[in-house]
């Protein structure tokens, strides 16, 4: 408490940490100064309290009701700061006995640090569970429901859950071999849910009456089902690992769990109910999937119940989806079955966004390769070493596989040639980057996590995924193999030599995870490589030369042209003045329009629309409004914008009213 009470004074001392329109909307505290006087209170009682715990009558000095109202305080506290706590929280940093489970057997429930693993511990075989089931059928699938103590749901069910920490590359062998770590694919426990669980059940009125899903697993001993007693039957001799006469235990931490039912869903409930003495014994409904339902289908039951809620987070729920083919209406995360057809247009999303998981899958588990280790595919992935997320990756990736792009339906490559080829434009940008031209002799693309420039930083990497068809597209030709090789791939990004991807200017201008910096500098490096010429360092990195494909990375928009297309030259009923302004080279793609009538009063508003743009140009339809009569003349502004902006780059056109 006295740790948490110190953590929260530091942030709560900054009365900017929590808005005004916080304190006002979500809690009873009038600001921080109030929530910090509550500190200070908790502070002294756990002072003093520490104090009577030395003495010799420590149980006699405690004072229930202080008590109660000090954790009062404190929970509210916690809730304040979005770090919510429960009276069981100092029970994770150690390993915790319990002395009570299924049957008399059980010598003790053995709950290891942090909370999630379980294993119990018997003297001799318990009895076995017998639940009477009622079979139910649906879509040809069989299945059954009954209803059991939550103990005994705990000592039949282990979970299939993924490990606590994993590397990139081992996760991207998963994604390529589904056979890899099969069992392990679901949410690892929650240890402040479980308790929390555990909690909420010791009160008097509460229940929780969610099914948990059981799933019986391939090949398990000690499961059999009679259908004609309609009766499921669980034998603890047939799995439990005998380590003595007197000692059988269910699992051996963080290596092998024995019991032979998988919990797909409703884990927390059980585990947490179980650690109760109150909740052990309740009753809770169950649904037993057999084994013949197969593993990818009892695993994508879990996938679905959860991928189509908030269960799961990102990464995991992309995972999963890929692993059992889910189908889903976002056409980013269609991930239907491999049944693809260059014809058929309804698969194409599902061959995109397999195929370009899978690449990501194949570049981080290539050892050697330049994105080895490097993309993040799980969350218990580390956070410090990988340059992108596998759901970026896919959102901006999956348009290569998609009509238009180098991969799509029809190409004629096959998914190796694929997966070679666009390594291979990452290890030319790479080799780019890291010239030996540089006078700090300072690699521009960081091998580890230190010193990382700024397309290595998970939200900027996106552009280097977004200017890979621009790539291609100068890179591929009659006279370059397949799959494009390093030289063709460094040849197209010669003019992104001598960008200083580690210059504090470029980190500031394009970098902190804005839309417009990660626009900005794709669009620039777009507009170098289809310039196709390489320039020097100073007039790539200017601050001074503006509108030059390849060149002032760093200067702001040069000036536009703004000119009238057709022999309209004022808007009248069913004829509109088509306006057009050429695009500065390394600009934004969006223009920015006004209006200003005669008078000098702003119009843009009565006809604001988007302008129609396309690389080079964006057209502005201006519409007859009836005040355009009474005026002499309408000014037309445009202006384009770059990372450097302001100041932005603008032209005027004055249309004069004919009539007038």
């Amino acid at each position: 408490m006295l740790s948490r009470v110190k953590d929260w004074r530091g942030d709560l001392a900054d009365e900017g940490h929590i808005s005004e329109k916080h304190w006002e909307e979500t809690t009873d505290f009038e600001g921080p100064g109030d929530a910090l006087s509550d500190l200070e209170d908790v502070s002294r009682y756990v002072d003093g309290r520490s104090e009577e715990l030395k003495g010799e009558d420590w149980k006699g000095a405690f004072d229930a009701e202080a008590w109660d109202e000090t954790w009062d305080t404190f929970e509210a506290v916690s809730q304040l700061m979005s770090e919510p706590v429960t009276l069981l929280d100092w029970r994770l940093d150690s390993a915790e006995f319990l002395d009570f489970g299924y049957s008399d057997a059980l010598t003790k429930t053995m709950i290891f640090a942090g909370g999630t693993t379980v294993t119990h511990e018997y003297s001799e075989i318990p009895p076995p569970l017998r639940w009477p089931i009622s079979k139910i059928e649906q879509k040809g699938a069989t299945f059954y429901i009954s209803s059991a103590r939550v103990c005994e749901v705990d000592a039949a069910c282990s979970v299939p859950s993924l490990p606590e920490e994993i590397s990139s590359s081992e996760a991207g062998e998963r994604v390529l071999d589904p056979d890899i770590g099969d069992d392990e694919w679901q949410r690892r426990l929650a240890p402040k849910r479980l308790n929390s669980i555990r909690t909420f059940i010791e009160k008097s009125n509460n229940i929780i009456a969610n099914t948990p899903l059981l799933f019986i697993r391939p090949d398990s001993e000690g499961v059999s089902i009679n259908a004609d007693q309609n009766e499921l039957t669980v034998d603890f001799e047939e799995f439990l690992l005998k380590v003595s006469d007197s000692q059988y235990l269910d699992a051996i931490q963080e290596i092998e769990d024995y019991r032979p039912i998988w919990l797909i869903d409703g884990q927390h409930r059980v585990r947490g109910m179980s650690r109760s003495e109150t909740g052990k014994d309740l009753y809770v409904p169950i649904i037993i999937f057999p084994s013949d339902l197969s593993l990818s289908e009892a695993a994508k039951i879990f996938a679905e119940i959860n991928t189509l809620q908030e269960g799961l987070t990102n990464l995991h729920t992309l995972f999963m989806q890929h692993r059992f083919h889910i189908p889903s209406p976002k056409a980013k995360r269609d991930f239907s079955p491999r049944e693809w057809d260059d014809d058929e247009p309804s698969t194409h999303n599902s061959r995109a966004n397999h195929l370009i998981y899978e690449a990501a899958g194949y570049l981080a588990s290539h050892e050697g390769g330049p994105l080895f280790n490097r993309i993040r595919i799980l969350d218990q992935n580390p956070q410090n070493v990988p340059v992108v997320k596998a759901d970026q990756w896919v959102d901006f990736g999956r348009s290569w596989f998609l009509k238009n792009g180098p991969y799509h339906p029809g190409c004629g490559l096959t998914q190796e040639q694929m997966n070679e080829e666009i390594e291979n434009y990452f290890i030319a940008f790479i080799e780019t980057c890291n010239h030996d031209d540089w006078e700090d002799e300072r690699e521009r693309w960081s091998p580890n996590s230190h010193n990382k420039g700024l397309l290595q930083k998970n939200t900027e990497f996106q552009a280097l995924i977004r200017v890979f068809p621009t790539v291609w597209e100068k890179a591929v030709g009659p006279d370059v193999p397949t799959p494009i090789p390093v030289s063709a791939f460094k040849e197209a990004l010669a003019p992104l030599k001598w960008v200083d991807w580690l210059h504090p200017t470029i980190k500031d201008a394009f970098g902190g995870g804005g839309e417009k910096g990660r626009s900005a500098i794709r669009i620039w490096m777009e507009d170098a490589i289809r310039n196709v010429e390489q320039f020097g360092h100073d007039e790539v990195m200017s601050d001074r030369i503006k509108a030059e494909p390849g060149k002032g990375i760093r200067a702001p928009p040069g000036k536009p042209k703004l000119t009238i297309e057709g022999d309209v030259k004022w808007p009248s009923k069913g004829k509109n003045v088509r306006m057009v302004s050429t695009r500065p080279a390394n600009c934004l793609l969006t223009s920015y329009w006004d209006l200003v009538d005669s008078d000098g009063a702003g119009r843009t508003e009565d006809v604001t629309k988007l302008a129609k743009p396309d690389r080079d140009r964006a057209v502005f339809e201006i519409r007859h409004q009836k005040w355009m009569d009474d005026m002499d003349h309408i000014v037309v502004n445009v202006a384009w914008r770059n990372a450097a902006s302001p100041p932005t780059g603008r032209d005027t056109k004055r249309l004069k009213n004919p009539d007038r």
